[in-house]
């Protein structure tokens, strides 16, 4: 048995059945999962405030859209910063094959998804990537104008995340073609920024000098990050107590 977000599966006469949530009493879903962990998460869900997300509560959806600023905004731009500057500057738009990307064609790809699917596609800005390009590039700029159009692009996505409240993450957005909601377009583009700064990782430790690339001073056993403005934490704010909607409106504000 297993939940998730808008709906519950359960057993009924042997046969498992996928429900929503407002049509199922949460004390009987409760009791048809086995799992204690996964008891313990329907009974939170199901008793704290929800929005339209079918069953996020309005603080889990705070959190979610802090952490995509964070992740959007510093860490990994942060990090690809970093890894690039290491790099010998020659080796920005070097391709190790026909079929490969270079490091400059990656940044390129990473501040056109970020415009498309957040500044454009969740915040409303016009649409005006060409994505073959970002991919077609053999040259470019040098390192600083690149970072910078990558750091202009999660500006604008951070500046549309502070514009939504818990409600509008369940708003349907046909992006690409695709039909998605907020939710899940942040989510894919925080999870396609992770994929590619690996990629960047790996290629600026396989040009740079050995130990150039390092992200977490080890003094004291602590892993401080070097990626982060001096005295910056990486970790999340403390959690909160249950609190009002975060907006309620389900638009963009």
């Amino acid at each position: 048995h297993r939940a998730n977000l808008r709906r519950i599966e359960v057993r009924h006469k042997g046969t498992m059945a996928s429900v929503p949530w407002h049509r199922v009493p949460w004390h009987r879903a409760y009791h048809g999962i086995a799992h204690p962990a996964q008891r313990a998460a329907l009974a939170v869900a199901c008793t704290a405030p929800r929005d339209d997300l079918g069953g996020m509560t309005n603080d889990l959806a705070a959190s979610f859209l802090e952490r995509s600023r964070y992740y959007l905004g510093l860490e990994y731009p942060g990090k690809i910063r970093l890894a690039l500057t290491a790099m010998p500057a020659d080796r920005l738009w070097h391709r190790a094959n026909a079929s490969s990307n270079s490091a400059g064609n990656l940044v390129l790809h990473l501040a056109g998804n970020v415009r498309q699917w957040i500044v454009s596609g969740v915040g409303g800005a016009p649409d005006v990537r060409r994505r073959d390009a970002e991919f077609a590039a053999r040259d470019g700029a040098e390192l600083g104008p690149l970072l910078a159009t990558l750091d202009a692009a999660c500006v604008d996505a951070v500046a549309v995340f502070d514009r939504l409240d818990a409600t509008a993450l369940a708003e349907s957005r046909l992006i690409q073609g695709r039909r998605t909601t907020v939710f899940a377009a942040i989510y894919h583009v925080v999870e396609h920024f992770s994929g590619h700064t690996g990629q960047l990782i790996m290629m600026a430790k396989a040009a740079a000098p050995s130990g150039a690339v390092r992200f977490y001073d080890d003094t004291g056993g602590l892993a401080r990050p070097l990626f982060l403005p001096a005295g910056m934490s990486d970790a999340p704010p403390p959690a909160t107590a249950p609190s009002h909607p975060v907006g309620g409106t389900g638009t963009l504000q």
